[in-house]
């Protein structure tokens, strides 16, 4: 049908796709109805968003997951806009149980509980995911970030990630004391990462001085998670001239 152009033509794996409203002009409380349904039997719900000028004009649907779901942003491209959102909130209301556990308490302020690592697509897609778990001891002054370096036994940084903990959604200063947070990460392995064994840098950092909490008992300011194996990231392209040429914080020239 007419609205799954945009899916067809954009996503390359396979996922589920529900046109909604299902019918026009849109019935409020049917599609409320079949929104309810969709929420608890996915963790991520995207909204494709495309001619709802004429389909959802009042935003109906982007209203109700806005107040129902937590947003992780939006992105627009020419007559699309894509919006994300998570099916539940990244604090919990009960201790989490992760695959590897922690306890350790960054500058007094927060608790490393533990983390959940998913290496399954490190050799189809160049990617894997890190779940942090976190704890609010106290009133939190600053609005801190946490990075997420991917690091080669020699230290080098071969991928990162760094913003606000909730998808760059839920800063620290909005924490209260006893607050458990889960903190949902992607690190892209780019081209040229060569095969062998690596560990996963997290830290709590203050942006405007760049000072990162200290982790007591520890002499450092940073967790060191895994090691893990990797491969090799995404095979290059064959170049006449091999460059590692730095034009920003996110773009390499690796040659031409």
């Amino acid at each position: 049908s007419w609205a799954q152009t945009p899916f067809a033509y954009y996503s390359r794996y396979p996922a589920d796709r529900i046109g909604l409203p299902d019918k026009l002009p849109l019935d409020a409380q049917a599609t409320e109805a079949a929104l309810r349904d969709l929420l608890p039997r996915y963790q991520r719900i995207w909204l494709v968003s495309w001619q709802d000028w004429f389909s959802d004009p009042q935003g109906h649907i982007a209203g109700w997951l806005d107040v129902n779901a937590f947003s992780i942003g939006s992105v627009g491209f020419p007559y699309v806009t894509i919006r994300g959102y998570l099916a539940s909130s990244p604090t919990l209301s009960a201790q989490p149980t992760p695959q590897h556990r922690g306890n350790l308490t960054l500058g007094g302020l927060v608790r490393f509980l533990g983390y959940d690592l998913d290496d399954s697509e490190v050799g189809s897609r160049g990617r894997l995911y890190l779940t942090l778990y976190w704890e609010g001891l106290t009133q939190i002054p600053k609005n801190y970030y946490v990075y997420v370096h991917l690091v080669s036994s020699s230290g080098r940084i071969w991928g990162q990630k760094d913003n606000r903990p909730g998808y760059d959604r839920l800063p620290t200063d909005r924490w209260t004391p006893g607050m458990l947070v889960k903190d949902e990460y992607r690190i892209d392995i780019p081209p040229g990462t060569p095969p062998g064994e690596y560990q996963l840098a997290v830290g709590i950092y203050d942006p405007a001085t760049w000072q990162a909490l200290p982790i007591e008992s520890l002499e450092r300011d940073h967790l060191l998670l895994g090691p893990m194996s990797i491969d090799g990231g995404p095979q290059q392209a064959k170049m006449s001239h091999q460059l590692e040429a730095s034009l920003s914080s996110d773009i390499t020239l690796l040659g031409y």
